[in-house]
């Protein structure tokens, strides 16, 4: 079995309605993924078995802020000169990732995307989601 913690979970399941941080397990043997969380007062479990997962997807996308590139260059330009100009662009201007990962599962006879936030585990997560549901 696979765990994956604190997961940003965006929204998707009719019976997980809050958005926020979710445990994502990957059993191979039973072939399940099990995705718990929700706080104290509205924990859910879902278990979803292989068979219902239709599809998986990675939206990768990510952002460099302009404005902070901008703030970052006039900042190391007044301090350091010249390279401090371009230094602090660089270091100003860092990359946002806004990729999502997206399953789509059949729930009572309808079709759902379960969205979760990219962040560090999202291609390992990415790719035990595509084994497990078959789509290697």
């Amino acid at each position: 079995m696979s765990s994956y913690n604190k997961i940003q979970y965006l929204g998707g399941h009719p019976e997980m309605t809050k958005p926020g941080n979710v445990n994502i397990d990957i059993s191979k043997g039973n072939k399940t993924i099990k995705i718990s969380g929700g706080g104290i007062f509205s924990f859910k479990e879902i278990l979803i078995p292989a068979a219902k997962i239709n599809n998986v997807s990675f939206d990768e996308k990510s952002k460099r802020s302009a404005g902070k590139a901008a703030a970052g260059a006039v900042i190391g330009g007044v301090l350091t000169g010249g390279i401090g100009l371009l230094a602090g662009a660089v270091l100003g201007g860092k990359r946002r990732d806004d990729s999502n990962l997206y399953i789509t599962i059949s729930h009572d006879q309808r079709e759902f995307d379960i969205i979760l936030k990219g962040g560090k585990d999202t291609q390992k997560l990415y790719a035990e989601l595509l084994i497990s549901a078959g789509n290697s």
